[in-house]
């Protein structure tokens, strides 16, 4: 073998032991289901986005988790909610094949990343109260019909 190609093989063993598998094969993000404790629909707010849930493959960082809010001015009949995902839940297999196979290096960069992390159920519930007796949708389902009733008397 010539010296070029023993360089060229460090090189790449070099660059291999400093690039982190978790976050090339995990991402920073993981994608996550969000559903609510009645199983009605309801807008919330994650991480200030407005999306309505339940829904799925919601994008969240691993290091950072989520804050998620229902809130009154968003569903008139659901009582204020705030629910939080902590991050760093599981460290993933991605990251411990590449600290004993590769060295600390990388897994110094999946550490900073947040790619040597992984939720253990990426499936959220966020408990949700209704408010008693509420009729804000007949109220509003009402005043139309009212408005168009007054509408079609003048004509």
């Amino acid at each position: 073998m010539s010296y070029i190609y023993i360089y060229r093989l460090a090189i790449i063993l070099g660059v291999v032991s400093i690039v982190g598998c978790g976050t090339t094969t995990n991402g920073t993000k993981q994608k996550i289901a969000i559903s609510t404790s009645t199983g009605q629909q309801a807008i919330a707010r994650v991480n200030g986005e407005k999306i309505t849930i339940p829904a799925k493959d919601i994008a969240v960082s691993r290091i950072k988790g989520a804050n998620i809010q229902v809130l009154h001015e968003d569903n008139p009949c659901f009582e204020d909610t705030y629910y939080s995902i902590s991050g760093k839940s599981k460290v993933s297999g991605a990251f411990w094949f590449n600290f004993f196979g590769l060295g600390t290096f990388g897994s110094t960069t999946d550490a900073m990343s947040g790619g040597m992390w992984e939720f253990h159920d990426p499936n959220f519930v966020v408990p949700i109260k209704q408010i008693e007796n509420c009729k804000i949708k007949a109220t509003q389902d009402n005043s139309k019909q009212t408005d168009s009733k007054k509408t079609n008397s003048k004509k």
